[in-house]
């Protein structure tokens, strides 16, 4: 029976494409982030600081988003591949270490796939249910340790943690403002938004991009190996005399 490759998984080669997905978009966010931090002369002018906030929360909600769609793909793959886990194992145990099978009601908040029935008693998705912010941030990050097996602790609680959820509230005060004051923003706000993105980059951001960068070099070169050598053109006809040139 010939030996199946980690290369064979359409499943995997899904994994990889949604750890790159998340690398590219952690990189294209930061920059906006960064960008609009250079808007911020003006400490009379609102609107550049409604745009860092906004450009904060892209990141930040993109990453949870992120981080659950990484562990999802990456609990389909290796479920797909379990007889290349030997192929493996010298990339570190830490990397691919066997996990329980993924029950149905993590595999449903990781998808954020809800559903209720209708009037005629079918199921339809439920596009007005949301999680909970915090408990969301704490389900996203256990799950991405939980596929990836390693321990990323949370650092739950402190400064960083509770300025993140007073930027939630600013946040989604000038995302739907009953008045024209919730959209000003004084400088002690934009302090907590400042403190609450570099400790959500330190804790979750910069962590877990590592670990993802870390991990894919190796299995690109691992699927490079494996991937079949490009077609040869084939060899010109050759005439009658035995050269290949015409009227040799």
């Amino acid at each position: 029976m010939e030996e199946r490759t980690m290369g064979d998984s359409e499943e995997f080669r899904l994994a990889m494409e949604a750890i790159r997905d998340y690398l590219d978009a952690a990189k294209e966010l930061e920059a906006d982030v960064q960008h609009a931090a250079g808007t911020l002369d003006s400490p009379h002018d609102h609107r550049p600081r409604r745009t860092y906030i906004r450009a904060v929360f892209a990141l930040i909600e993109a990453h949870v988003w992120g981080l659950k769609q990484v562990a999802l793909a990456w609990f389909d793959g290796r479920r797909s591949i379990n007889e290349a886990f030997k192929i493996f194992v010298h990339l570190g145990p830490t990397i691919f270490a066997p996990s329980d099978p993924l029950p149905p009601e993590e595999r449903l908040l990781l998808s954020e796939a809800f559903f209720r029935l209708n009037k005629k008693g079918e199921p339809e998705r439920d596009k007005q249910r949301h999680l909970n912010f915090k408990q969301n941030l704490k389900f996203a990050c256990r799950m991405f340790a939980k596929a990836w097996g390693k321990d990323f602790s949370l650092e739950a609680g402190g400064p960083g943690w509770d300025a993140l959820f007073k930027a939630v509230k600013i946040r989604n005060r000038i995302t739907h403002p009953k008045s024209r004051s919730n959209l000003e923003i004084n400088e002690e706000e934009m302090r907590i938004v400042q403190k609450a993105y570099q400790w959500f980059k330190k804790s979750i951001v910069d962590k877990h991009t590592k670990a993802l960068e870390d991990a894919l070099a190796p299995l690109q070169q691992r699927l490079a190996a494996q991937a079949p050598p490009p077609e040869q053109p084939p060899d010109p006809p050759k005439n009658s005399t035995g050269s290949d040139k015409p009227g040799a």
